[in-house]
This record gives C-alpha cells, sequence and structure tokens, in this order.
C-alpha cells in the first residue's frame, strides 16, 4: 500500500494535467483559473489575492494583468460582461 503523500502528490499532477490541457487552446494555466475563481468570489485587490493564493505561489500579478487585457476582468478586479 502506498502511503498518503504519494496519493497527493498522484492527485496535484492529475489536476495540473487536467487543467493545462483544458485551458492551453486559450492560452491559460490553472493560476489563471485560481485568480479569476477568487475574483469571482468578490472584488479584490491584488495583495488580497497574493494572500488568498498564497499555498500556491507569492505574486499572480502576471495572471490578473493578462485577464485584465483579454477584458475579462476590469483594472479593479471584478469580472466583467465581457465575451469573446
Amino acid at each position: 500500500m502506498k502511503p498518503l503523500g504519494y496519493w497527493l502528490i498522484h492527485i496535484h499532477e492529475l489536476l495540473e494535467t487536467g487543467f493545462e490541457r483544458l485551458l492551453e487552446a486559450e492560452g491559460l494555466s490553472r493560476r489563471h483559473w485560481q485568480v479569476l475563481n477568487t475574483i469571482a468570489s468578490k472584488p479584490h485587490t491584488m495583495t488580497e489575492i497574493n494572500s488568498a493564493l498564497r499555498p500556491f505561489g507569492d505574486d499572480f500579478r502576471q495572471q490578473a494583468e493578462d485577464l485584465v487585457a483579454r477584458g475579462w476582468v476590469t483594472g479593479e478586479f471584478e469580472l466583467t460582461t465581457h465575451r469573446t
């Protein structure tokens, strides 16, 4: 029987691979989705976004700015109704 840590890493890798496959056509990553999901819960500042996602990294500014450039998020980090 494999230890719990093995299975946790295995599940993490499956999630990363699955998100990568689903989002790559849009040029997005799992981190983009995490930022978008965080913003969807309520408008946030960049500091709040980074704090909420701290377990996954230190700075999500690049992903947030990319979502703003796509018109999916406003400069105040609120979702838009823009559709492409």
